[in-house]
């Protein structure tokens, strides 16, 4: 009898999760409010209702680097950055769990890519930007929960800049470890 290694399962479980939680936003999301929220780069997310007008009440925290300006740079995921006095945008919890779940998948594959000798820099601004989007409904709700996940962050960043599979490999345990924590407590 062929037994499933124990990550093929996990990935399974969060795979199906990953969906349902994709269909619940969907259907959440499937509104007539004519409420959108869309991403203008990396860690800007901008919500808009019918009249165009700006209803975020400011953009969170920025990433730096990407494609903006021409700049091949990447900026550092630091408390100083992610802590500032203007609160980061909250969306609905259905968002933020399928998100979270979404995240801890893509460190998992990050941390692979780090192994592969693949992973680059705009790979983790892909990461944090996503995360961008959704933390700020963490940080209101469990904010030792969210400083745990935005250290998590932090180190799979300098594992990508470092190369290190290891520190990679440690940093999406910690987050995924601290996503389910979150999640179950919810």
């Amino acid at each position: 009898m062929d037994r499933v290694p124990r990550h093929v399962r996990f990935f399974r479980r969060l795979a199906a999760a990953l969906i349902a939680a994709t269909l619940l936003v969907l259907v959440a999301c499937g509104d007539d409010s004519g409420s959108s929220a869309s991403t203008g780069g990396a860690g800007t997310t901008v919500a808009s209702s019918n009249d165009g007008s700006d209803t975020s009440g400011g953009a969170s925290g920025s990433s730096g680097g990407g494609s903006n300006g021409g700049s091949n740079t990447t900026g550092a995921v630091t408390t100083e950055a992610t802590t500032t006095t203007k609160p980061n945008p909250t969306v609905p919890d259905s968002q933020t769990n399928a998100s979270l779940v979404q995240t801890a998948v893509q460190m998992k594959f990050l941390a692979a890519s780090v192994e592969k000798g693949q992973a680059t820099p705009d790979a983790f601004q892909k990461v944090f930007a996503d995360w961008d989007v959704y933390d700020g409904t963490i940080q209101k709700k469990d904010p030792k929960a969210w400083q745990t996940l935005t250290d998590a962050l932090t180190a799979m960043q300098n594992a990508v800049t470092n190369k290190d599979a290891a520190a990679a490999n440690a940093a999406a345990s910690a987050f995924e470890a601290a996503a389910n924590a979150y999640l179950g407590s919810g």
